[in-house]
């Protein structure tokens, strides 16, 4: 190169000079950054979703805790009583007093309750004096679990029947809640397992209330 002719700088590599460019090109507008309003309204939804899923939770378990009373007879025709939501399924079985019984059985809430009926036979000698049977059948009870404590106890008149009301923690603070009640040579156990009811609720008091022999008290007519 001669001195003093003009430099002509060579083009850059990966350049294209804009006079070079095909006519149809079109330049293509860079892209901006997303702005932050998606990312928000995704957390707001998120967060909605996991309101009602808490809502619906808090709501399903306000349902499982309402009992939904129904009257069911037994079997026999020997009494009727209130049961919470599930049908009562049968069973037999041997009481802590050693008397076979059989019994109506139904369970619900969370944690799981169990809401019972037994009924097992009596000899006319027990049943005439019922403040010893009745008191022989809690202590019975009392006696079954190396953990059971006893909390309370009275006796009480069940519809016109003798009775006697027993109250029982065992395991990790269980709580189980009896009514004993004679109707001649029948005894009946009404009774509350649970975990978060004790005798001072009112489903537990509606279930052991609804109780209703069909035999008529010692002295009485239908």
């Amino acid at each position: 190169m001669a001195e003093g002719e003009p430099f002509d700088e060579p083009p850059r590599r990966g350049t294209r000079d804009s006079d070079d460019l095909d006519p149809g090109f079109e330049r293509r507008p860079r892209r901006r950054p997303a702005s932050g309003g998606s990312s928000t309204a995704k957390t707001l939804l998120l967060v909605f979703g996991g309101l009602t899923l808490f809502g619906c939770l808090i709501g399903y378990g306000f349902y499982l805790m309402e009992p939904n009373w129904h009257t069911i007879a037994a079997t026999d025709g020997s009494y009727t009583a209130k049961f919470p939501r599930n049908q009562p399924t049968t069973r037999t079985g041997n009481g802590p007093d050693g008397r076979p019984y059989t019994a109506n059985e139904s369970s619900y809430g969370f944690p799981s309750s169990t809401f019972f009926i037994r009924a097992a036979d009596v000899t006319a000698p027990e049943a005439r004096n019922s403040e010893t049977l009745l008191a022989s059948v809690a202590d019975a009870w009392v006696k079954d679990g190396t953990r059971t404590r006893e909390t309370s106890r009275d006796s009480n008149d069940h519809r016109g029947y003798p009775g006697l009301d027993l109250v029982l923690t065992h395991g990790n603070d269980k709580t189980i809640v009896l009514r004993f009640v004679l109707v001649g040579t029948k005894l009946y156990t009404i009774g509350v397992d649970s975990d978060i009811f004790d005798d001072t609720d009112d489903h537990v008091n509606e279930f052991l209330d609804g109780f209703e022999p069909k035999s008529p008290p010692a002295g009485k007519t239908k």
